[in-house]
């Protein structure tokens, strides 16, 4: 997660007002940061990483494991101006916010030399100490950060140190409190807007595994309450029979996980990358497969990948083309205008790719490189969603070329969720806020 910008985000109401003026500007601003660049070349091979911990708080006399959501504020300890700063720094280290209190996310200070040895051999290390410091700055031996990727009673009684009731304003969950959340105030917007403008809670459902003594109800689901209208959701169909029901961001968002950024050095090795690490993602999802436990049940799947993308799951039940679980829900929270432009989106903002980036025009051969086919037009063999609009401005720019193009008017037929009201009117020529916004990631500032 990157810096978090100050300032109001808007509700959904509002910010579906703006989210034109955000996608006409935020293009604008991606055709001149991609002029800007698309000639650079010789950048060195450079990366990093990211690891997300959980802080969980062992009560032993008890015999409970608890999250810990009142420990967030280790965050402006180990930042700049916080009061164990240059421990950071003197380790290399840089810490920062994700989605839940109870998450601290690490990265080294500085990324890695992929060109030096000593630098891979010194990942472990740089690890080691982020731990380490970590487990300082909490100053509670009963809490530790561990690389879990899933907290695995989340949503079930009472799972958090302090306690605290399923009843938030923002998730409206029938599992969880909002006390988990960041307090930045951009992530309990984010939620919440999710929701409305779906029109509904976001429904993710992961396959029980079943044995003889298995419900084929998800029983953790509390039956009656009405406290918001979305109580009802489960018994209107948002609960499949045989799963497990989970009906907040927090549960997607709540998971950790490593993460690798790595800088090529053109445009074009940046694509072959992109390409070729889509066929090695399905390996690498099995490989490194380590959530077996949702809300307390054991799920028959071990990754955490299809939670993540349920959890952001914005899209109406027009644009998922399915029956609304509300009878005036087909188009949830959108504007008459935006209704007009509404078109099916077949996967959540947060899923697999759509195409990849290689064309046999631009195979790389820059840098006295011999010219490198490695693309054939036939994998791209789908025709995802765009944005018209969006299409036709892009090619105007000879630069962007057609496969680029229609890859980001595939990425505008999102809306923006989160808007901050002092950053609506921004300077292309050197802001980026609103290009950042139409990111699949839900814009990461």
């Amino acid at each position: 997660m990157g810096l978090l910008s100050l300032g109001t985000p808007l509700p959904w109401e509002q910010t579906r007002e703006y989210a034109e003026h955000v996608r006409t500007e935020g293009i604008e601003q991606l055709i001149k940061m991609f002029k800007a660049a698309y000639a650079r070349t010789g950048d060195g091979y450079l990366w990093g990483d990211e690891v997300e911990y959980t802080l969980v708080k062992f009560d032993h006399g008890r015999g409970l494991a608890l999250l810990s959501i009142d420990k967030d504020s280790v965050l402006a300890d180990l930042n700049e101006g916080g009061s164990l700063a240059q421990l950071s720094v003197d380790n290399d280290l840089n810490f920062h916010p994700e989605y839940g209190r109870f998450m601290l996310e690490a990265t080294p200070l500085a990324p890695y030399n992929g060109d030096s040895l000593e630098n891979y051999l010194y990942v472990e290390r740089n690890m080691n100490s982020r731990r380490s410091v970590a487990q300082t700055a909490i100053a509670d031996g009963t809490i530790k950060p561990l690389t879990i990727t899933v907290y695995p009673l989340m949503g079930i009684n009472t799972f958090t140190f302090p306690s605290a009731v399923a009843n938030g304003e923002a998730s409206q969950s029938l599992f969880l409190p909002d006390e988990i959340i960041n307090r930045h105030a951009r992530f309990p917007t984010l939620t919440a807007n999710i929701r409305k403008r779906r029109g509904e809670k976001v429904a993710i459902n992961v396959p029980l595994y079943k044995d003889t003594n298995t419900l084929s109800i998800d029983e953790s689901i509390p039956k009656g309450r009405s406290l918001f209208k979305h109580d009802e959701e489960p018994e209107l169909g948002a609960a499949l029979p045989g799963h497990i029901y989970m009906d907040s961001m927090g549960f997607g968002m709540g998971c950790s996980c490593l993460q690798v950024t790595v800088q090529a050095p053109n445009l074009n090795r940046a694509r072959y990358l992109y390409d070729s690490w889509a066929n090695f993602a399905p390996l690498f999802l099995a490989l490194t497969a380590a959530a077996p436990v949702f809300k307390g049940h054991l799920a028959d799947q071990d990754v955490r990948w299809n939670v993540i993308s349920g959890a952001v799951d914005d899209r109406t039940a027009y644009e998922r083309d399915v029956k609304p679980l509300h009878s005036d829900g087909a188009f949830g929270g959108m504007t008459d205008e935006a209704k007009a432009r509404a078109q099916k989106i077949p996967k959540s903002r947060y899923d697999g790719i759509d195409s990849f980036l290689g064309d046999i025009q631009n195979d790389f051969a820059k840098d006295g490189e011999a010219v490198f086919k490695y693309f054939s037009p036939e994998l791209n063999d789908i025709s995802p969603p765009i944005n018209e609009r969006t299409l036709q401005r892009l090619a105007q720019e000879p630069q962007l070329y057609p496969v680029l193009a229609r890859h980001f008017a595939h990425l505008y037929v999102r809306d923006p969720i989160v808007i901050f009201e002092e950053r609506i009117h921004q300077d292309n020529d050197d802001e980026t806020d609103h290009l950042r916004t139409f990111n699949p990631l839900i814009g990461r500032r």
